[in-house]
Parts: C-alpha cells; sequence; structure tokens
C-alpha cells in the first residue's frame, strides 16, 4: 500500500478530491507460490482492478444484477520476466498500466530526467493505528474504520448506496468494493466468484 497525502481538485467542484490518497496492490499466489493474479484498489475501496496471471484461471459468467468487476484479462506480465513496475496516473493515481522492467531500465540513470524521482519511507501499516502524539497515542481511524480527513463530497452523491462515507480512506478490512452487491476486497471467496 502507497499513501498520497492528498488528491489535488481537478476543479473547484471536484468531487473526488481531498486529503489522503493512495493504491493498494495485491499479489495473490497458488500453492506452488506463483502469481495467480493481481488486483487493486484505492484506499476508500473504489476503483477494483483485477489482472489474472495463470492463464488456467477461466472469468465465470456472472448474472446481468451482478455489479461486474473489472477484470483486465491479459494485461498483467509473468513476474519471471523481471520487476513489476505500476504506472499511476499524476494527481488521481488511477492505475494506468502495468509492465515489468530489468534493474536496468530502474536505474535513476534511465528515469525521464525532467521529473525528479522521489524517495518513499516504509512503515508497518500497523503505525497507524498507534500514532504518537504530545498526550499519547491516537489511531488513526476512527470507530467506523475510517479517516474523517479524508471525507469526499461524492459522499452526498452516493450516500444511499450503503456504503458508510463513499470516498473516504478505510482501514484494512473495511473496504467495500461493490456498491450493489456487497462487495468487500478481503473476503477469503472473493475470486471464487470470478473465476473457475
Amino acid at each position: 500500500m502507497i499513501w498520497f497525502a492528498e488528491r489535488p481538485p481537478q476543479h473547484p467542484l471536484d468531487l473526488y478530491a481531498g486529503r489522503l490518497d493512495g493504491l493498494i496492490w495485491r499479489v495473490t499466489l497458488d500453492t506452488e507460490g506463483r502469481v495467480l493474479l493481481y488486483d487493486s484498489i484505492h484506499p476508500c475501496g473504489c476503483y477494483h482492478q483485477i489482472f489474472p496471471v495463470a492463464t488456467q484461471l477461466r472469468p465465470t459468467p456472472l448474472a446481468a444484477t451482478i455489479e461486474q468487476p473489472l477484470l483486465l484479462v491479459n494485461t498483467a506480465p509473468a513476474r519471471e520476466q523481471g520487476r513489476v513496475v505500476l504506472q499511476l496516473t499524476p494527481g488521481d493515481h488511477y492505475l494506468q498500466g502495468i509492465k515489468i522492467a530489468t534493474a536496468e531500465q530502474l536505474h535513476p540513470t534511465t528515469l525521464n530526467e525532467d521529473i525528479a524521482p522521489k524517495e518513499y519511507r516504509f512503515s508497518s501499516y500497523h503505525q497507524l493505528r498507534s500514532l504518537s502524539q504530545k498526550s499519547g497515542y491516537r489511531n488513526l481511524f476512527d470507530p467506523d474504520g475510517l479517516i474523517g480527513s479524508s471525507a469526499r463530497l461524492e459522499r452526498f452523491l452516493l450516500w444511499p448506496m450503503g456504503v458508510t462515507s463513499p470516498g473516504a480512506m478505510r482501514v484494512w478490512g473495511a473496504h467495500a468494493i461493490g456498491f450493489a452487491n456487497r462487495r468487500h476486497f478481503d473476503d477469503p471467496y472473493l475470486f471464487e466468484q470470478f473465476f473457475e
């Protein structure tokens, strides 16, 4: 998971802009440790994308009444070819593409010279549940698992869908990824719904 300080507004009434944004990238392995598929969401639970890698995964036809996932077949390269690189759009952090790069291609001298590389700090996700403050410690997430300061204007449009504060960043395990079908990112049988 990667966090960004904000999703800056594209215009004055941008419903999706606000404090904090990010991307969660998940790798699902088979029993032999080989990559079956990748999938990703933003920390609000939106924009779920599935990238099958294994050729034995066959998409299951879903009923028309079920919200269809964004299933990107034949777009995920095999990990054995090199290092997986995610390409995000600037500002809104949409996952734009996946490619494989060798160590040489990732060396700073081969990257775009017009864009200064940024260094990111690695931390344990669990630190967010116990942030040090002058008066002690506090959890970044409220009792509902939301980061209140990340609330988006889209919540006023999407509140009838049954998801609390759509667009707000959430704690791991509270990511609804389907408005109509009670689908969750951490459902242990999620992929059995989509593949044979």
